[in-house]
């Protein structure tokens, strides 16, 4: 009984599911992105991408980083490609890649999510932390990642 009932719960999962999966990748596939390849990328099948913040602002000035997330954005959009997420591997304006829990830098976050919300972005909101900068710059527990997720939501709603 038991292996008839598992291989009906795998062929129902397999057919309920195995259309939502889709292809994706990031940004940093490409040294410097060109609207070509993403549309090369879309051609074969790419319909997702994640946007790795850190090739906007690397060895630029700071007045050229909005503008260059919007080119990226543009490139994107143009070959059709959904943004699924947004890569932030800092946590200080775009000093270096720290890599610490938001709301541990000088980054408005509650601010860059109303910005995200004006451009229409619903994508996911991860970021790249591997330091609790509170905590000796140790490994921060999934239990302070919601910590400071749910102090940039709150920041976010006080500044409606």
């Amino acid at each position: 009984m038991r292996v008839p009932v598992f291989i009906l719960f795998m062929a129902m999962t397999m057919g309920l599911y195995a259309q939502k999966y889709k292809v994706g990748t990031t940004t940093a596939l490409w040294k410097v992105p060109a609207s070509t390849d993403f549309s090369q990328a879309r051609s074969v099948g790419v319909e997702y991408v994640e946007v790795a913040f850190n090739q906007c602002y690397r060895g630029v000035p700071a007045d050229e980083v909005v503008p260059r997330i919007r080119d990226m954005k543009a490139k994107i959009d143009s070959a059709g490609i959904k943004v699924w997420s947004i890569h932030l591997p800092f946590s200080r304006t775009f000093v270096n890649e720290c890599h610490w829990l938001p709301t541990q830098g000088d980054i408005q976050w509650g601010k860059l999510m109303h910005a995200l919300e004006g451009i229409g972005y619903e994508g996911v909101f991860m970021y790249e932390a591997t330091k609790d900068h509170e905590n000796d710059n140790t490994r921060p527990t999934p239990e302070r990642v919601v910590e400071t997720f749910n102090k940039i939501i709150n920041d976010y709603k006080n500044q409606k």
